[in-house]
This record gives C-alpha cells, sequence and structure tokens, in this order.
C-alpha cells in the first residue's frame, strides 16, 4: 500500500479546480453584465426625470425673464406718462 497522491490524481484535481474556475468567471461576467444592464436603464430612467425637470424650470425661468423684460419696458413709458 501506498501513502500519498499520484501524478494522475494530482492533474485530475487541477483540471477538476480550472473548470470550476472556468464556470465560476463565466456566471461572475453574466451576473456583472446583468447588474451594468440594470444600472443603465436606472440611470437612463433617472436623466429622462432630471430632463423633464430642467425643462420646467427653463420654462419658469423663460417666463420670469419674459416678464421681468416687459415690466422694464413698461416701466419708462410708465414714467413718462407720469411726468405729462
Amino acid at each position: 500500500m501506498r501513502t500519498g497522491i499520484n501524478k494522475e490524481e494530482i492533474l485530475g484535481m487541477l483540471t477538476d479546480m480550472a473548470h470550476h474556475i472556468d464556470e465560476t468567471d463565466t456566471n461572475l461576467q453574466s451576473s456583472l453584465s446583468d447588474h451594468r444592464e440594470e444600472m443603465y436603464k436606472d440611470i437612463t430612467l433617472r436623466l429622462a426625470e432630471i430632463e423633464i425637470l430642467l425643462d420646467k424650470m427653463e420654462a419658469k425661468v423663460s417666463r420670469n425673464r419674459n416678464n421681468t423684460a416687459s415690466l422694464m419696458t413698461e416701466s419708462p413709458a410708465l414714467k413718462l406718462e407720469l411726468g405729462f
């Protein structure tokens, strides 16, 4: 009876380990790809929401600017009318 592990057993264990590592790597890559895709979808949705909010804010600023401009153009006319 011989003690220890022979060469074929070591090669078999190393081959099994290599297959398991390869399978783990494939699973990890698939999982990361799925996670990345979910993140991109979430970011795209958030960017669309932010774009809508920015459009609303821009419209408000534009309206305020127009109102301010119309008030500024009316002010001299009012002063002239009050002066006469």
